[in-house]
């Protein structure tokens, strides 16, 4: 459809914008990059281009090359306050210092109307204290945002805190309290409007199978219970998205939530039905394909996904995932005798969060592997 659109205007930038995303998704990396390239020949301004140029170089881990773009974004549309959220992902993966990245987060948040500044600032700072460690900070942070948004129906506003609860307590071994956000959240969904878009964002942002699983794994949902409501969440997401987006369905339902042999077990059994993978994961997802595979014995597959999250630059979209990463990856180079490698992963656990607050189970598991693996403290 958009080289019936650019046969009859080959200037037509946003028809190159919409064949890049198209390519982008299917896995031809290439022949996005080409179509990007042209539309910025075209349009040089246009922030749309440079929005699916920063997929194509998150995806492939180029960090430098995202900062440049967002750099030009923010110069060439000085009031988009989303350009200074991009800009400041790519300074942090790259490992520059954390004050700095929040000046661009503050340059970002001037942008902003009123109405929606201080639950960006809130979302932010909580996003910030994640990547410090600092679990009581991001806590805190997490139930204020709750509160901000206590009025608004969408229901993807209300999962990011609500999944930020629960990974913190997870991460720090508070297993009740993760099954009372995930309890309390499943019994608002009704009164919440669910997503009306169809693609893998909306797919991969509802909290739906998350909070599902936590139930699962804390005792308070049975395996036939998890199963009949898991099957009710697919069967509704499957009327509703497409052809090209329906393998997607597995990453939420069934990789993401992936904690022990028999959940690795059950989400191999299910793959096929959702085979073959979606090419285009971003690093959250790619994160929990990469583990899923780790736990399920499937190490070199489990090495390929968790190489690409960890090189992704989206630390700051997802400090918690991001970091496991490395120590799942650690994990799966030593089982695969790679010491080196192995080590190299945890030291990052160790040097990202050595005084996470409370307790961090990754930052502990890393710790007993580099000891096992006698590796140096970074």
């Amino acid at each position: 459809a958009y080289d019936r659109a650019l046969a009859i205007d080959p200037l037509f930038a946003q028809a190159w914008s919409q064949k890049a995303a198209v390519h982008l998704l299917a896995g031809d990396s290439a022949e996005a990059a080409r179509a990007v390239d042209r539309c910025l020949e075209i349009s040089p301004s246009a922030t749309e281009c440079m929005w699916i140029r920063t997929f194509l170089d998150d995806q492939e881990g180029r960090c430098a090359d995202l900062e440049a773009t967002t750099r030009r974004w923010v110069t060439r549309d000085p009031e988009d306050f989303y350009g200074y959220r991009l800009l400041a992902k790519a300074l942090l993966a790259q490992g520059r210092p954390h004050e700095t990245v929040r000046a661009v987060l503050e340059q970002k948040w001037s942008k902003l109307a009123p109405e929606r500044r201080q639950r960006a600032i809130v979302a932010d700072e909580m996003s910030m204290a994640l990547v410090r460690g600092d679990f009581g900070t991001a806590e805190r942070r997490a139930k204020e945002f709750e509160g901000l948004i206590a009025d608004i129906p969408d229901a993807s506003e209300h999962s990011r805190p609500a999944l930020a609860l629960v990974h913190i307590y997870e991460e720090t071994g508070r297993k009740a309290q993760a099954r009372e956000v995930a309890t309390a959240f499943l019994h608002r969904t009704d009164a919440w409007l669910p997503p009306t878009r169809v693609e893998e964002s909306a797919i991969l942002d509802d909290a739906v199978p998350t909070m599902l699983g936590v139930l699962h794994h804390t005792g308070a949902l049975k395996d036939h219970e998890l199963t009949r409501k898991r099957d009710a969440w697919l069967k509704t997401w499957e009327q509703k998205t497409s052809e090209g987006y329906v393998n997607y369905l597995w990453v939420n339902a069934y990789a993401n939530e992936v904690r022990t042999p028999e959940d690795a077990e059950a989400a191999m059994a299910a793959l096929p039905r959702y085979s073959p993978l979606p090419p285009f994961l971003q690093g959250p997802a790619r994160s929990a394909v990469g583990h899923a595979f780790f736990v399920a014995g499937r190490l070199d597959e489990a090495a390929d996904h968790l190489g690409r999250a960890v090189r992704s630059c989206t630390f700051l979209d997802d400090p918690i995932g991001h970091t496991r990463a490395h120590l799942h990856l650690g994990l799966a180079e030593a089982a695969r005798g790679d010491r080196a490698a192995a080590c190299a992963n945890l030291k990052v656990v160790e040097a990202r969060w050595p005084d996470a607050k409370p307790r961090s189970l990754t930052v502990e598991a890393a710790r007993a592997k580099m000891a096992q693996l006698g590796c140096r403290a970074p």
